[in-house]
């Protein structure tokens, strides 16, 4: 079975990790190149001829032996800045294509390697598929071209020896102009499945055989950092299950009133601050919630607290002090109901 059949396992995102950092991305030159070359042509249909009257003043000075080198200069300057414009755009849209195609800096990629400078591996390179496909896509560009060009001088009949100068330069204006669009547009859609092409192969270059997949699996798994996450989530969710059984202990429990739910327990002389001792969302919030009332724990509503100690406090900690003063109040309210009860129950046993 060939190489290419065994890999039939999807990249793991280690791979691609690693595949990145060694500058491995799906890239087209040829999206890069059509793009800046579409760029330039619409920067240049954009300023409306400056370029070409800027390089017909500058020809003409050329030639003039009565102009000052100070007017050749200001007639430059257009031509310049006209000649600039063109090339920025060019720039940007090189820069776009290749911020959209993904943008990775790695080092291994420009340093220094002798099977780069081997013969054998040049010929080699030259007798690969790869060459070969290149050669087909130029072939074909320069198919393509040529019949754009062929379609576009074909229209452009009003062209004849006969014609007024301001005519035929008008005429090969337009012709030029047409020329340059239509073939930014078509190296444009043969860029794009070119780019779709290179995707493909570079998804087929990351794919992993069984063995390759085992042993990336292994990798992860002995990660520290992989570890240490693993390990971070068991703990936190070992104490969510902890504190669904300890929800009874709490002094109150606050609610969202139906989404969050943070059980609270605080006991004087014992607890430094108000701890977290259960906290769940949905479903397990709704446990808590009658976790709570079968245990005659007073359940209030208070949604900006609630929210607020499920995003910051985990369970089996202490509340941060910016909320001590809050959640101070709703105990004092609890503490002071509960004489306000203990003190009516009072008075009703002495009447009986």
């Amino acid at each position: 079975m060939a190489d290419s059949e065994d890999k039939r396992f999807a990249p793991t995102p280690s791979r691609r990790l690693k595949a990145r950092e060694q500058g491995e991305i799906a890239r087209s030159r040829e999206l890069t190149a059509s793009v800046s070359f579409l760029s330039a042509v619409i920067a240049l249909r954009a300023e409306g001829g400056l370029l070409g009257r800027s390089l017909s003043r500058a020809w003409t000075l050329c030639f003039d032996f009565g102009a000052t080198p100070r007017g050749r200069l200001l007639a430059m300057m257009p031509l310049a800045l006209a000649a600039g414009i063109v090339a920025a755009a060019a720039v940007a849209g090189a820069l776009l294509a290749g911020a959209g195609q993904g943008m990775v800096f790695a080092p291994a990629r420009v340093a220094f390697d002798a099977e780069r400078l081997s013969p054998i591996n040049y010929f080699r390179r030259l007798a690969s598929q790869e060459s070969a496909a290149e050669l087909a896509k130029a072939l074909f560009k320069a198919i393509v071209l040529a019949l754009i060009g062929w379609r576009v001088a074909k229209g452009c009949a009003a062209l004849e020896s006969g014609a007024d100068l301001k005519l035929q330069i008008d005429v090969l204006q337009y012709g030029a102009t047409r020329v340059l669009l239509y073939s930014g547009a078509a190296m444009l859609v043969l860029a794009a499945l070119d780019y779709a092409y290179a995707r493909y192969r570079y998804e087929q270059r990351l794919m992993l055989t069984r063995e390759e997949f085992q042993q990336a699996l292994k990798e992860d798994e002995g990660h520290p950092q992989i570890k240490r996450r693993r390990l971070s989530l068991m703990r936190r969710n070992a104490r969510r299950r902890s504190g669904l059984a300890q929800a009874g202990t709490a002094t109150v429990v606050l609610t969202n009133p139906t989404r969050y739910a943070v059980a609270l327990r605080y006991r004087r002389g014992y607890d430094r601050a108000p701890v977290c001792v259960a906290k769940g969302a949905g479903e397990t919030a709704a446990r808590i919630v009658g976790i709570a009332r079968m245990a005659a724990i007073p359940v209030m509503q208070n949604p900006p607290l609630c929210r607020a100690l499920f995003r910051s406090v985990n369970v089996g900690e202490p509340i941060s002090v910016k909320f001590y003063q809050a959640v101070a109040e709703i105990l004092t309210a609890l503490m002071r109901a509960e004489l306000a009860a203990r003190s009516a129950a009072a008075g009703e046993g002495e009447a009986r």
